[in-house]
């Protein structure tokens, strides 16, 4: 087989990854599947597919047959079994052979096929992660070589238990007890995180958990060493490594290829949470392939599942940007273990803010497609001069979006940028937010209202943060913005999200002040209906936080 340029192997790995793993039946419907909707790569996969059932009929690279390998003695262990293949090595059942002490182990073997300095290096990884880890909640490394046949090998605890998923809907577990077990994994993936290791492929097949109901978990094949990747490394390893996922499982900043933290867990952790609590994903329910999970992953938004605080939880936890999730498992453990103690959560309901912006991104390609049809229409006519003008408020409002969402996109840009402070360190989240409304003053000093908009983005990450005073205070600005501007929609808004955080905070007459304000706006602006159901929303809420229902 012709090799394949590093970019298609990169986008390749996971789909094979993926059928290697499928019983014969169930790789040809996921086949039949992936060419309806990825032809090319479903026509790659089959050819991988092909090549491998080839050379197992002729009989190459027979040392990695199960014949072959069964007996074999690695070190101290004699491999009994094989447990299972993925598209990176094997996985086998081995007993203690040097008469020591009887015990049993896994040993995870790199395929012959992918001895290169690549893979090599990616196999040493695994085993410098697992040596930095030292948790009852993550497999143990035991040791690690090389057979005679040139295969580096790892041996590992083996772990007698089933896949997290499978455990609990078995055992039909009350909501408590199923908290409690997935705070055992976020309590190893924690450990992960404080030795600076992100997993990146975190699955129910990768979380076992034993017959006595304990948490192990499984396979850091493809996990980043942060701090070994702090110096820009762009290596072959790096690319690969970043560029495999599991699309169930991924974070959306996995699919565009940007940096992965430990937020990009924390996402994965909150889809396996909703899967154990719902019996169903929480975006991708009804894909039939990898392609409809990815674009479902970046467009759709999850359900609530009718759980109070705990709806709240995995909404935070399964934001789109990484910078609104929680930062770490430990942060999203915390809020479980309040949630359990029927105590506040730290995590908040989404804010008119985050709801806004749902809004637009929901109705942008419709607002476009209607610009571009009223277009089409119009023809050559001289008699379509009503249609013009509509069609011109429609271009004006599209511009204007296009405006938004590059002034949104250089905000992103500085709260998830790698700049760093004066001492090397990793800016706070803090200064990340005052350097952002730095960029927006100068960057758009000459679109006020632009500014504005882009203040109230900002606030929103301080109320989500639980900082109300910053937040209300960088609305102010936004007043000041639309006041001295006389820009009355930017100006309902400031006063309106400042109604809603004096009102969470029971400040009903500074409440009541800015409402007065937000209604004077509204009625000199013009038509618009997201500021009009923002301010309708928040009024509703203040009267709600006064006990005032009727």
């Amino acid at each position: 087989m012709n090799p394949l340029p590093r970019s298609n192997w990169q986008t390749l790995e996971p789909l094979l990854d993926q059928a290697l793993e499928l019983a014969p039946e169930a790789r040809s419907r996921w086949l039949a599947e992936l060419s309806v909707s990825a032809p090319d790569l479903a026509a790659d996969v089959e050819a991988f597919l092909a090549e491998e059932a080839a050379a197992d009929r002729s009989g190459f690279l027979t040392g990695v047959r199960d014949v072959g390998l069964a007996g074999l003695e690695l070190g101290a262990y004699r491999l009994e079994r094989q447990l299972g293949q993925g598209g990176m090595g094997t996985g086998w059942l081995a007993q203690r052979a040097d008469g020591r002490f009887e015990g049993q182990a896994a040993v995870k073997l790199l395929n012959l096929a992918l001895v290169s300095a690549t893979g090599q290096e990616r196999f040493r990884r695994e085993g410098s992660v697992l040596a930095r880890l030292a948790h009852p909640g993550i497999a143990r490394l035991l040791d690690a070589g090389v057979s005679p046949a040139g295969q580096p090998y790892l041996v590992l605890e083996y772990v007698d238990g089933q896949p997290i998923d499978l455990y609990a809907r078995e055992r039909k577990l009350p909501q408590a007890v199923l908290l409690r077990l997935f705070l055992q994994v976020l309590a190893a993936v924690g450990h992960a995180h404080a030795n600076l290791i992100v997993h990146r492929d975190l699955k129910p097949s990768n979380i076992f958990v034993t017959t006595d109901g304990h948490v192990k978990l499984l396979d850091f094949g493809i996990a980043k060493l942060i701090d070994d990747e702090s110096v820009n490394d762009r290596s072959l390893l790096t690319a690969a490594g970043g560029r495999t996922f599991t699309p169930l499982y991924a974070a959306p900043e996995q699919v565009h290829g940007a940096d992965l933290t430990t937020s990009t867990d924390v996402y994965a952790l909150g889809v396996l949470l909703y899967l154990l609590l719902s019996d169903r994903h929480p975006t991708a329910e009804g894909a039939h392939s990898p392609a409809e999970c990815v674009t479902a992953l970046l467009e759709a938004e999850p359900a609530r599942l009718g759980l109070g605080d705990l709806d709240t939880i995995l909404a935070k936890a399964l934001r789109k940007l990484p910078v609104e999730r929680y930062q770490t498992a430990a942060a999203f453990a915390d809020d479980l273990e309040r949630y359990l103690r029927q105590e506040p959560v730290s995590a908040r309901p989404d804010s008119m803010a985050y709801r806004m912006r749902k809004f637009v991104r929901r109705n942008r390609g419709g607002v476009t497609i209607a610009a571009l049809v009223t277009v089409a229409l119009l023809g050559t006519t001289g008699a379509a001069v009503r249609q013009s003008r509509a069609a011109q408020r429609q271009r004006d409002e599209v511009v204007l979006g296009l405006k938004r969402q590059r002034m949104t996109y250089s905000i992103q840009e500085v709260l998830l940028g790698d700049e760093r402070g004066a001492n090397g360190q990793p800016l706070s989240s803090a200064d990340r937010l005052q350097m952002a409304v730095r960029m927006l003053e100068a960057k758009y000093r000459d679109e006020p209202w632009l500014v504005a908009d882009g203040f109230v983005l900002i606030a929103d990450r301080y109320y989500e943060s639980g900082d109300r005073i910053s937040q209300r205070a960088l609305l102010a600005r936004g007043q000041e913005l639309g006041r001295a501007g006389r820009l009355p929609e930017q100006l309902a808004i400031a006063d309106c999200l400042r109604v809603n955080s004096f009102a969470f905070d029971e400040m009903f007459d500074s409440a009541a002040t800015d409402l007065v304000e937000a209604k004077s706006a509204l009625a000199s602006a013009a038509p618009n209906d997201m500021a009009h159901v923002a301010c309708l929303d928040t009024e509703g809420q203040l009267l709600a936080a006064q006990g005032r229902w009727h």
